[in-house]
Formats: C-alpha cells, sequence, structure tokens
C-alpha cells in the first residue's frame, strides 16, 4: 500500500520543518483517525537514530511498531522506517519544499507492506483509501497548528479590551 498526501502551508520552510521537528507539537497534529499513539522513544531533539512507538488500527486490525528515523535533510526531508513490529515493510517520508515567498509545499508518502501473503494484500488494498483520508487530515492539523502559531494576533496597544 502507497499512500501519498500533499498540502501546503502558508509559513516559511524553515517555520514548518521547524514545527515538524518540535517534540511538544507532535501530538497536536499526528493523533487523530487511526494513529492512536506516536510516543518519542529517544530524547529530543528529533536527529537520525531517534526512536518512536507507533500504535495505529484500521479496518478493526491495532498494528503496533517502532520506527527509527533514518534521514533527516534541514528543511527538505525526514524519512522513518520500522525496526520492529507488526508491519512487513513500514517506510515514511515527509519531504518540504518552499512554495513562493512565505510558504511550503510538504508531501508525506508512507509505504506499508502488511503481513499475511494474499490477505495482506487485500487488506492493503481495502484500507488504503482510509489511511489516505486519515494522514491527509493530519496535514490539515499540522496546517492548522503552524500557521497559529506563526499568525497570532498580537496585542497591541490598540487591539487590547478593557473589562
Amino acid at each position: 500500500m502507497n499512500i501519498k498526501c500533499e498540502i501546503t502551508v502558508d509559513v516559511p520552510v524553515e517555520v514548518a520543518f521547524a514545527y515538524y521537528l518540535d517534540e511538544a507539537c507532535l501530538q497536536e497534529w499526528i493523533l487523530g483517525g487511526g494513529m492512536l499513539e506516536f510516543t518519542p522513544l529517544t530524547p529530543p531533539p528529533k536527529r537520525v537514530g531517534s526512536r518512536y512507538r507507533m500504535i495505529y488500527r484500521a479496518l478493526g486490525v491495532t498494528f503496533r511498531s517502532i520506527t527509527e528515523v533514518t534521514a533527516l535533510d534541514p528543511y527538505r526531508l525526514s524519512t522513518k522506517d520500522q525496526v520492529s513490529g507488526d508491519y512487513k515493510i513500514w517506510h515514511y517520508e515527509m519531504r518540504f519544499a518552499p512554495a513562493g515567498a512565505a510558504k511550503t509545499h510538504m508531501q508525506m508518502r508512507a509505504r506499508a507492506v502488511l503481513p499475511w501473503g494474499p490477505l495482506g494484500i487485500v487488506a492493503g488494498w481495502l484500507g488504503q483509501p482510509l489511511i489516505q483520508r486519515d494522514r491527509q487530515a493530519a496535514l490539515v492539523r499540522f496546517k492548522a497548528g503552524v500557521e497559529a502559531r506563526v499568525h497570532r494576533p498580537t496585542a497591541e496597544p490598540g487591539n487590547l479590551i478593557t473589562i
């Protein structure tokens, strides 16, 4: 099963990448839908070798794995691969590219091969649309979170409300 999701966020690539790396923000956008847990197992900062516990539920089946950051190219790319768990293969990458003066285009790709031989192929085929929608929703939450952080209204003297 191959998943590909894209979004453009209204912040510079440096800001989007910093938000992506910020472990304190991770739970705000990554959890939801089928993603039940994505917990850092190594202390920050995120770097090659950092590990995470992942629990995902789709089509009534719970998948657990330990993943590891395998590449981290600032402002461009982050990849993670399963080092142990229920998937036969699990690979994830997030790509970042400038999309104008203060915008970033993000592309998330994931490849998962389920166990169970031919049954795993059918389950992947059935689950792909649900997982696609779920991971696109995570990118929408990412967009909302990073843009809210950057575009917060400031308390200027003319904007203060007196009670």
